[in-house]
């Protein structure tokens, strides 16, 4: 699990949320998981959010956490890489892709 930082609790402003990422799961394991910070922290489960780390996952959201985030318990290190390395080929790809775009439209005729 990694907590990102943006929430309120991270420095945001009041009233944000918490977001944590977390492994694929079953309905039912969320809700078990999601009381844990909800009791930890004292606050309404509203505030608390848990986004599944899976190869579906939006790149520039795990790359975010996975490189801003603060780790409350690893399990399974093989599959966050790989999700890391998966979602770190996309970001050159764009980049890449960018580049050329930018040197294409930037060419004087």
């Amino acid at each position: 699990m990694f907590r990102i930082p943006h929430g309120f609790l991270g420095g945001g402003s009041a009233g944000r949320d918490v977001d944590i990422m977390v492994p694929p799961l079953d309905l039912d394991r969320y809700g078990e998981l999601l009381g844990a910070p909800v009791k930890y922290l004292g606050v309404n489960e509203g505030l608390v959010d848990l986004i599944p780390l899976t190869e579906r996952t939006p790149c520039p959201l795990v790359l975010d956490a996975l490189s801003k985030a603060v780790p409350l318990h690893v399990d399974g290190l093989d599959y966050v890489l790989r999700v890391h390395n998966i979602c770190q080929d996309w970001y050159v790809k764009v980049g890449f892709r960018n580049i050329l775009v930018h040197n294409y439209l930037s060419v004087d005729v």
